[in-house]
C-alpha cells in the first residue's frame, strides 16, 4: 500500500476547519493510501502552538491515534543523509541564505525522509518544488 504524509500546511488547514479540512480528510479517506505522520512535521507544527492546550491537542489528534510504526522519525543514517543533501545543494549553487533558514532546512529533511521511505508528501509549500529537484522526493498538492 502506498504511503502518504501531510506537510505542516495540511495539518494547519485541518486545525482551521472549514471546507479545506473536509476536502483533505475526505481525499485521504478515499485515496487508498496509508497515512503516516512525519515527526519532523509534528515538531514544526508544535512550534506554532501558543498554549500548552494547543500542544496537547495536536499530539492527541495527529500522533496518538496512529500506531508507532506509522509515526516516522529519522534514523541516524537519514539525519546524516539530510546533512549531505544540504551540502550537495550548496555545492550545486542553491541559495545559502535560504538553506540557512531553519524552516527550509527542515523541509529538506522532510523531503529526504520521504524519499528514503517511499512516502508521498501532500503539500502546498512551494519550497518543496525547489527541494524536489535535488532530493527527488514525491509530492502531491493538498486536496482543495
Amino acid at each position: 500500500m502506498a504511503l502518504s504524509a501531510l506537510d505542516t500546511n495540511g495539518y494547519v488547514e485541518i486545525l482551521r476547519g472549514g471546507a479545506r479540512d473536509v476536502a483533505i480528510r475526505g481525499a485521504l479517506a478515499a485515496s487508498g493510501t496509508r497515512l503516516v505522520v512525519l515527526m519532523p512535521v509534528i515538531a514544526e507544527l508544535l512550534q506554532g502552538a501558543r498554549r500548552g492546550v494547543e500542544e496537547r491537542r495536536i499530539v492527541q489528534r495527529f500522533v496518538e491515534p496512529l500506531p508507532a510504526n506509522r509515526r516516522i522519525a529519522a534514523t541516524p543514517a537519514e539525519w546524516a543523509a539530510t546533512g549531505a543533501q544540504v551540502a550537495a545543494m550548496l555545492r550545486a549553487g542553491h541559495d545559502p541564505q535560504e538553506l540557512a533558514r531553519r524552516s527550509f532546512w527542515l523541509d529538506v529533511h522532510v523531503g529526504q525522509l520521504c524519499r528514503a521511505r517511499g512516502i508521498t508528501l501532500l503539500t502546498d509549500d512551494a519550497d518543496h518544488a525547489r527541494i524536489a529537484r535535488h532530493v527527488r522526493h514525491r509530492t502531491a498538492p493538498l486536496p482543495t
